[in-house]
């Protein structure tokens, strides 16, 4: 099956796009909702409301949905996870793609002690999937979700905190981490997501 990076303008497509090429995945840049094809790849940085408005201006919000609706695989990346939720407290009155049903928290709110926000660097995945648990991954993000969601699929430590680090469920899968940014582990990770998320294990 062939993964379309969705393009909203806004995202880091180059260095996705060079992930997926390096995993032998095959591939495209979607620029428009119709070019959308079997596997959806949201990827992200910036302001959960500011993309959640130009997805839903642009059309994407509805074809994301109903890709998802018809059983396709749709992943989301760092901001690109927090999008498939319902709504973020980084901007209260955006909508989400409520893929899946939760808000995402400001990580202010978890019992992070003096640790720094946002969370940027490296940190080690705890995760009853074998071939995630223990893997090092890359970090940068102010808000997210804690890892008694009950789509939780791997999580990491912050302080007293336990945050989400991948979530999902059937055909949908978030990665709050950047694989694409995490080295060689990362490569295999995405791999495995795509995998997963597919129908073909991990």
């Amino acid at each position: 099956m062939r993964v379309s990076v969705v393009n909203l303008g806004v995202n880091n497509i180059k260095s996705v796009m060079g992930a997926l090429e390096h995993i032998g995945q095959a591939a495209h840049v979607a620029a428009e909702p119709r070019e959308l094809e079997a596997i959806c790849l949201i990827p992200g940085i910036g302001n959960f409301g500011f993309v959640s408005e130009v997805m839903r201006k642009s059309g994407w919000m509805d074809a994301i949905r109903s890709h998802a609706q018809r059983g396709r695989p749709v992943i989301g990346i760092c901001l690109g996870m927090q999008l498939l939720c319902r709504s973020s407290a980084e901007a209260p009155d955006s909508a989400g793609l409520d893929l899946l049903p939760d808000a995402v928290l400001d990580l202010r709110s978890l019992p992070v002690g003096g640790e720094r926000l946002p969370v940027t660097g490296w940190r080690k995945l705890e995760s009853e999937v074998p071939a995630w648990n223990g893997l090092n991954m890359y970090f940068n993000h102010s808000y997210g979700i804690a890892a008694d969601h009950p789509h939780c699929l791997a999580s990491y430590r912050y302080g007293a905190a336990r945050i989400a680090a991948v979530v999902g469920r059937d055909n949908i899968l978030g990665l709050q981490f950047h694989p694409e940014k995490s080295g060689l582990q990362g490569l295999k990770l995405l791999e495995n997501c795509i995998d997963h998320v597919s129908g073909e294990g991990v």
